[in-house]
């Protein structure tokens, strides 16, 4: 592929970032959406068994089904599962907020697949520093979305509330842990998603699936069911985020040393061509 097919090696990093993070989005947020109308009209009917019984079917189902994608959703099912110890309301909250979630963050879900090529191509084109630049401004990038979105979620809580009915309780409890601090956690699994696009790209696919793995197993069921027993419900929908944030922190160090290790390859590969280069030039 010649340098002008290759669109990502030149222009800023964060455009590129946006627009393919904003165009991938656009699918996966419109299958959810269905979910999340379905949900609304549920919620109408007024009774929370129904919509708890519909909530934990849905997280089964897309356990089942989410590997194509991400499975950091299919992990609601857990937490869905965890919630029922606590009763309808709590699993009725928690269906809410599963389908809140992959419509909210659409954007982030997308990162690992629309930033991947623009870190492949300046990394096979040698261009270590835009590589090291499209990394860092999809961390900002993702830094920004989150904040916004986690803004109007909180401005936007009790409008949620009334739309799904969700009365005093545990469930409205959920919300409102959801769409306050819990909401801005969320950057570090966009940490991550930005992380395994560097993995994929730059030679280590297993580190991602060991950051994958580790954040939805020893990262999620621990923390889950400590915060369940210590804070009841809310401690059941926090404790993954706080397994994502250790494991959103590793990614991103690892991340790092990914990079600096391949610019260093790169470096010394240069080095070696100029001076294959010289010593040709001298024996002539």
């Amino acid at each position: 592929m010649s340098n002008s097919n290759a669109k990502f090696l030149t222009g800023a990093p964060m455009r590129h970032v946006a627009v393919m993070s904003a165009t991938a989005s656009i699918g996966l947020m419109a299958m959810f959406f269905v979910d999340f109308v379905d949900m609304i009209f549920i919620s109408m009917l007024g009774n929370a068994a129904l919509a708890a019984a519909i909530g934990y079917a849905g997280s089964i189902l897309f356990f089942t089904t989410s590997f194509g994608i991400e499975i950091a959703i299919a992990a609601g099912a857990f937490d869905t599962r965890a919630m029922a110890e606590f009763g309808e309301a709590a699993v009725a909250g928690m269906a809410v907020i599963g389908c809140l979630v992959p419509l909210a963050f659409g954007v982030v879900f997308a990162l690992s697949g629309a930033v991947g090529p623009i870190i492949g191509q300046n990394y096979g084109a040698g261009l270590m520093d835009r590589v090291k630049r499209t990394f860092y401004d999809a961390l900002l990038f993702t830094g920004l979305v989150v904040v916004v979105i986690a803004l109007a979620l909180f401005l936007l809580r009790d409008p949620i509330a009334a739309l799904f009915a969700l009365e005093q309780g545990s469930s409205l409890a959920l919300l409102y842990a959801f769409c306050g601090p819990l909401a801005i956690l969320f950057y570090f699994n966009g940490a991550i998603f930005v992380s395994n696009a560097a993995f994929n790209n730059l030679g280590h696919p297993y580190y991602s699936t060991w950051i994958n793995w580790g954040r939805h197993t020893i990262g999620t069921i621990p923390f889950l069911y400590l915060g369940g027993m210590w804070f009841g419900p809310v401690g059941v929908l926090a404790g993954p985020y706080v397994g994502g944030v250790i494991f959103g922190l590793l990614g991103l160090a690892l991340a790092r040393r990914v990079m600096d290790q391949s610019q260093d390859s790169e470096s010394e590969v240069q080095t070696h061509q100029a001076h294959q280069l010289r010593l040709f030039h001298l024996r002539r």
